[in-house]
């Protein structure tokens, strides 16, 4: 999978028409479309930046990533990778949260007022990992649902 995605980011081609063409499953059509897209970002030059990444797709999926970004650009990829071994013990997805979404119903937030807010705190604890305590997030929930109501 990553030595296609390689070869797609390459040939500079359009990873769905390419996909869609040699009708490859909807499993390496995302894979592929998640290389090529987060390839064409600015550098990954910090942990949040690759939290962001590994929120957006898996572990083993932005290793490839890595790997293929290191092989693109002629640079080791021994940083990255170990920022990515030490963020496995850190929040990264909404699970990881030490709140959930009942608990933002009995702040009186509803429907998808809960969703952006728990996007909201799931950035703030890129940022910051440390605030990943209940009390902590139900006040800057609290705060956030206040400035944008």
């Amino acid at each position: 999978n990553l030595r296609f995605a390689g070869l797609l980011y390459l040939c500079d081609a359009d990873a769905e028409q390419t996909c869609t063409m040699l009708k490859t499953d909807k499993k390496l059509r995302r894979y592929c479309k998640f290389i090529l897209h987060a390839l064409q970002q600015p550098e990954i030059d910090s942990p949040y930046a690759l939290k962001k990444l590994l929120f957006q797709s898996d572990f083993p999926t932005v290793s490839d990533l890595l790997c293929l970004r290191a092989i693109c650009t002629g640079r080791s990829d021994t940083q990255w990778q170990q920022m990515l071994q030490q963020l496995q013990q850190t929040p990264i997805y909404l699970r990881d949260l030490k709140i959930n979404g009942t608990q933002l119903k009995a702040l009186g937030i509803r429907n998808t007022a809960i969703s952006q807010t728990l996007l909201y705190l799931i950035d703030c604890v890129h940022k910051d990992p440390s605030c990943n305590q209940t009390q902590q997030l139900l006040q800057l929930a609290q705060k956030y649902n206040e400035s944008h109501d």
